[in-house]
């Protein structure tokens, strides 16, 4: 057997978690230069990006909108 076509684990950059990594990002700076948030959405961002997408398969294109909204 010839292994060296096997398949990669490639994940492809979508909106979601480019925006996650984003925010992610700013936070970090944020409290580098310590500037303090109100909100940072640590816990929130997670849970509505895994939302978004099961909304996404499920076809529910317009439920999404309003999520990400």
């Amino acid at each position: 057997m010839d292994s060296t076509v096997q398949e990669k684990a490639v994940t492809y950059p979508t909106d979601g978690k480019l925006y996650e990594r984003c925010r992610q990002h700013l936070v970090r700076l944020s409290g580098r230069y310590g500037l303090k948030l109100r909100q940072n959405y640590s816990r929130k961002a997670p849970y509505l990006l895994l939302m978004a997408n099961r909304y996404h398969s499920a076809k529910q294109m317009k439920r999404k909108r309003v999520l990400l909204s």
